[in-house]
């Protein structure tokens, strides 16, 4: 339990922030007793915690912060409290759905690349929810994907928006975030979109060699990456 909160990335937990229209129930949180904390202690916690979730869906947090935590045990109250500060999210018009399914080292290299060019790299979410020790094992498995700098979210409704079936695929389109497509089916006719076992920066090639607004982004994210179109 001690690493679960000192991955300094934005990973972004959608369960947390999920709006309450949405079809898919909203999966609990996981139970968190760290050590040594007494009742009082856990209760205050938790109400902390409750409070900050409220906070968060009337604005959704971009990033988990980055907590220390202590030997003694996970003080969910001082996580509640960071909600607050954690870092602004980066241009979300540019997505990589994946799958821990995925071969270890092809997903570093999209976790490399999308930190480049700034994309988000998104999960449907982990095997057996979040609940209980699933928690922590989720963290553990996106540690080395978020220690490459890559802004990593778990956003289910955007798999179904986007009819995403395969992992990875790639997708780049004109609204002002990822949640466009959500809340406004026309821009998800206007995205570029790839499928298949290949990196994001062939993908980002092919889309280049285009024209328009999209093909225009695509040169751009390529120069991110240091790479001429």
């Amino acid at each position: 339990m001690l690493k679960i909160f000192s991955i300094a990335s934005s990973i972004l937990f959608w369960s947390l922030v999920q709006p309450a229209q949405a079809t898919s129930p909203v999966p609990s949180l996981p139970d968190i007793r760290g050590n040594g904390m007494d009742e009082a202690t856990r209760g205050r916690s938790g109400q902390a915690l409750d409070a900050a979730a409220a906070k968060a869906r009337n604005g959704a947090v971009r990033a988990l912060p980055n907590i220390r935590v202590p030997s003694s045990g996970v003080d969910i109250g001082q996580i509640a409290a960071r909600y607050g500060q954690a870092k602004g999210a980066v241009d979300e018009r540019l997505i990589v759905f994946a799958t821990l399914a995925m071969p270890k080292e092809a997903l570093l290299r999209l976790a490399r690349q999308a930190a480049q060019a700034r994309a988000v790299l998104v999960f449907r979410g982990v095997d057996g929810g979040l609940a209980g020790g699933n928690w922590s094992r989720a963290v553990e498995a996106f540690e080395p994907l978020a220690k490459t700098g890559a802004s990593i979210q778990i956003h289910p409704d955007l798999f179904k928006s986007y009819h995403v079936s395969v992992a990875p695929t790639f997708t780049l389109s004109s609204g002002s975030s990822k949640d466009s497509c959500v809340s406004d089916r026309t821009v998800c006719g206007n995205t570029l979109r790839s499928e298949g076992d290949v990196t994001l920066d062939y993908v980002l090639e092919r889309w280049a060699a285009g024209s328009g607004e999209l093909a225009d982004e695509a040169r751009a994210r390529l120069a991110l990456m240091g790479r001429a179109p």
